[in-house]
């Protein structure tokens, strides 16, 4: 069994991976996976990493083979009908869209930001490892679609997490996950979760924008 975190990007799924790994998952990551994650007057998109892999791992087929039974790895939400026959339990992080799309301007503007003040050859590297879909706007046709195939595949299961439950009751999302067949210590995963970085609600997104 291979354990997949997915959905789309500022739903979590970061948040989930890291809480997985000291829960005793071993994830699949690329090496550079703080290259995103540089600081900005204090802000970073992503304290303790991206636990992403590069856009090469993504579209390798025989990378994609050789992923370890019983590892972690974080494939966003088009990446996954790809993926070739297998066993995999997909946890598929969802969010309130209005803090998506605010969450998605405050790091893109994180990522101009940082990006003007460093050399070209760091830029390259630093997004390098951004999910291949990382620009791509929010279209629910399209995360229907594919949550639909991965819900008809025999050889996928599909637990849907909301990223404001993890935050605020990480111990019940950790027991659930347990419960449904995934190896963690739930204490020391739910123990990961800092509800300080829910820097973007819902009701802060009509009107001031807070940093996300």
């Amino acid at each position: 069994m291979i354990y997949i975190v997915s959905g789309y990007r500022r739903t979590g799924t970061s948040a989930m991976m890291k809480a997985l790994h000291h829960g005793g998952l071993s994830p699949i990551l690329n090496p550079n996976m703080e290259g995103v994650n540089l600081d900005d007057d204090g802000y970073q998109p992503n304290p303790g990493g991206l636990y992403e892999v590069g856009l090469n791992q993504y579209m390798d087929m025989e990378f994609q083979r050789a992923i370890p039974d019983g590892s972690v790895i974080k494939i966003l939400f088009d990446g996954l009908p790809f993926l070739p026959h297998r066993g995999y339990k997909i946890i598929w992080m969802e969010r309130d869209l209005d803090e998506i799309q605010a969450s998605t301007e405050r790091v893109d503007q994180h990522i101009r930001s940082t990006t003007k003040h460093v050399e070209q050859p760091e830029v390259k590297r630093a997004t390098y490892i951004l999910p291949f879909n990382c620009f791509k706007p929010y279209n629910q046709i399209d995360m229907d679609h594919v949550l639909g195939i991965c819900e008809a595949r025999s050889d996928m299961y599909v637990i849907k997490v909301q990223f404001s439950e993890l935050i605020r009751q990480p111990k019940r999302v950790f027991t659930t996950l347990k419960l449904m067949g995934v190896p963690i210590n739930v204490s020391k995963s739910a123990a990961v979760i800092d509800p300080t970085l829910h820097r973007i609600r819902k009701e802060l997104c009509q009107g001031q924008q807070k940093q996300a």
